[in-house]
C-alpha cells in the first residue's frame, strides 16, 4: 500500500463523479508497519491521501473510507470519522461485500 503511482487517481475520480457510493480501502502493509520498524509519521503513505481527497471532491455521493491498519493512522483529513475495531470492523466489512 506504498501507493506510490499516482496515474489512477484521474480515472478513480471519474468513477466516483458518477457513483452513489464509494468504498476506498486505504492503509499500511508490512513493508510499513513492522515490529522492528519505527515509522517517521503517521500519515498515509504514498498518494492514499491524495485519492481520498480528489476522490471525495469528485464524488456526489456517500464515501465509506476503510483504513487497514495495526497502529494508528493521521485521517484528520476525513469529515467524519467512525472507529470500527478488531471483530466490529470485520463484521461491518463483510456486510459491505454482501451489499448488492
Amino acid at each position: 500500500m506504498n501507493c506510490t503511482d499516482e496515474s489512477l487517481i484521474g480515472p478513480a475520480t471519474r468513477v466516483a463523479a458518477t457513483s452513489n457510493v464509494v468504498v476506498l480501502v486505504m492503509g499500511l502493509d508490512q513493508s510499513i508497519e513492522q515490529e522492528d520498524l519505527d515509522r517517521e509519521n503517521l500519515i498515509l503513505p504514498g498518494y492514499q491521501e491524495k485519492l481520498v481527497k480528489d476522490v471525495a471532491n469528485a464524488l456526489n455521493g456517500t464515501m465509506i473510507l476503510v483504513i487497514m491498519s495495526a497502529s494508528p493512522v493521521n485521517i484528520s483529513f476525513a469529515k467524519m470519522r467512525v472507529w470500527l475495531e478488531g471483530f466490529c470492523g470485520l463484521a461491518i466489512l463483510v456486510k459491505l461485500e454482501k451489499m448488492p
